[in-house]
């Protein structure tokens, strides 16, 4: 892959990004603000931190393992999201520094 290749993808992927963000804003302006969707939009950052968090815990990797599970230990304790996945993704970086 030459460097305007890996570029125009990332551009191509930064623009994806933005109008699938955009759309969905756009979108949940029809949605019904009822309890059912309340509690559907509160529980989603929880199912898609389960969704990726799972094929490391099935990995068999003791770092992936090991990141996945602060991840959730950090999530369960109702931190921000992106702060447990730093947690996660610093515990695999500290790993793999001192196994390295």
């Amino acid at each position: 892959m030459t460097d305007a290749q890996a570029w125009t993808a990332i551009v191509l992927l930064g623009v994806i990004s933005y109008f699938t963000r955009a759309g969905g804003v756009t979108l949940a302006r029809w949605i019904p603000r009822t309890a059912f969707w309340e509690r559907f939009f509160s529980t989603l950052p929880s199912t898609l931190l389960i969704a990726i968090a799972v094929p490391s815990f099935v990995s068999g990797r003791p770092d992936l393992i090991a990141g996945a599970l602060i991840t959730l230990l950090l999530a369960m304790r109702k931190l921000n999201l992106v702060l447990s996945m730093a947690g996660g993704i610093l515990t695999v970086a500290l790993w793999r520094l001192l196994a390295g």
